[in-house]
């Protein structure tokens, strides 16, 4: 994950997705509902949202059998991208 200041969550408040995702990994199902929770709102997403897609993504690629939320976690942050109501991709995240 990119190092930033503060990502902020669905809300605009700080949130850091870290911890989160390396339990939902280790199997925590409340962990998982804690990330949608946060990074994705009615449509909402923020910076948190767009640091986390990597590691999730990650995370899939990792595991033998990829837990069906985490695809739609990435589906719902990338509609939440292209959505101009939602901040832009930040340039620390965007590829070089």
């Amino acid at each position: 994950m990119a190092i930033m200041t503060a990502w902020l969550n669905a809300d605009g408040r700080p949130y850091d997705p870290h911890k989160a995702i390396i339990a939902w990994q280790d199997g925590d199902a409340s962990a998982g509902e804690e990330l949608f929770e946060q990074l994705y709102h009615q449509g909402a997403v923020n910076t948190a949202s767009y640091a986390a897609a990597e590691e999730i993504v990650n995370m899939i690629m990792e595991a033998s059998s990829p837990e069906w939320h985490a695809y739609a976690l990435l589906s719902f942050i990338e509609e939440g991208r292209q959505t101009t109501s939602n901040p832009a991709l930040p340039p620390e995240l965007q590829a070089s």
